[in-house]
């Protein structure tokens, strides 16, 4: 369990790092991975806390724009040159990451930062281009999929998102019961910003010694 301002973070099941960086050359950034966390990155060292830290700010406009273009819509909504120049800026990020140079990382998150105000200057200039309220993209490792509200969005959402996965809010729901645990289920009752960042499976190994002290043996 981590916690921060918003409160504790739970990860069910066998802790340790997130998955790697996307490869140099994506037309994503690096994503932000709160390498401060001991308890998830305990063999981080200085320089990559550092860079990893640099890349919240550009993480979080990321997210915003995410929901507001749908997920990695961005790029396929603005011109070949701004694409281009895009391009350029993630690839220059991904190897200043790479190369663990903080005076870099910032550098290039700063142009990056431009190159999103700049493209979504671009974008908005169609109307159409914004998503519906009520159709959120999603990501994860695995892939992407979309939430919508009920399923009277469903032929709105599909129309949309051609070949996306599609789920209601009831689905999720669904799926969120069978995950359901005592020590989910306490850590969500005593911190309202508690989020669950991660379910995975694990044999003969006790999940995190941090919880018994909070909920006692009958967490292992």
């Amino acid at each position: 369990m981590r916690q921060d301002a918003n409160g504790p973070h739970l990860q069910v099941g066998l802790l340790g790092g997130v998955r790697t960086m996307a490869k140099t050359g994506s037309r994503r950034p690096p994503e932000y991975s709160r390498k401060h966390d001991r308890i998830l990155h305990r063999a981080a060292t200085a320089k990559e806390i550092e860079c990893d830290l640099i890349l919240a700010p550009l993480q979080k406009e990321l997210e915003r724009l995410d929901g507001k273009y749908g997920y990695d819509r961005l790029p396929k909504l603005i011109s070949v040159e701004t694409a281009a120049r895009w391009g350029k800026a993630c690839a220059g990020l991904h190897d200043a990451v790479g190369a663990q140079d903080a005076d870099k990382v910032k550098a290039w998150v700063i142009v990056c930062l431009r190159g999103l105000a700049a493209m979504d200057a671009e974008a908005a200039v169609d109307p159409t281009n914004i998503m519906p309220p009520d159709i959120w993209d999603c990501h994860d490792d695995e892939g992407s999929f979309c939430i919508i509200r009920d399923g009277s969005r469903h032929q709105q959402a599909s129309k949309l998102r051609p070949g996306r996965r599609i789920y209601t809010t009831r689905e999720v729901a669904v799926a969120l019961r069978q995950m359901q645990t005592a020590v989910v289920d306490s850590v969500k009752d005593l911190w309202a910003g508690a989020e669950i960042v991660g379910v995975r499976k694990i044999e003969g190994e006790h999940v995190d010694d941090d919880l018994d002290a909070v909920f006692g043996s009958q967490t292992r």
